[in-house]
């Protein structure tokens, strides 16, 4: 699962795979540095931009992992968000993604 935390409105979406956020948001508010990335093991990733926006087509991105797993990541993103605005699984509310931190 792939937690994005929104950073101006501290909304948490949650996401079952890296593609799903891939397929899901755009470009454009990754380059804005909009959001940030973790999976439930605490391994953050970073937004890349691996097309420019032509008079064709719309830029694309990918995430890509950066550093080593942290459970604590999870702990800042939990910290930081003020709701959760999507849900995935069994995760239906922040509480829920508490057991998360283990």
């Amino acid at each position: 699962m792939i937690l994005v935390l929104e950073l101006n409105g501290g909304l948490l979406y949650l996401f079952p795979s890296v593609a799903k956020v891939e397929s899901h948001l755009e470009a454009i508010d990754i380059e804005n540095n909009e959001y940030e990335f973790c999976d439930d093991n605490g391994q953050r990733f970073i937004g890349e931009i691996v097309s420019s926006v032509t008079k064709f087509s719309m830029s694309g991105f990918r995430l890509k992992p950066s550093g080593t797993p942290d459970k604590t990541v999870i702990e800042s993103f939990l910290s930081r968000a003020r709701s959760l605005d999507q849900s995935c699984g069994d995760f239906k509310s922040l509480n829920d993604l508490q057991r998360l931190k283990l």
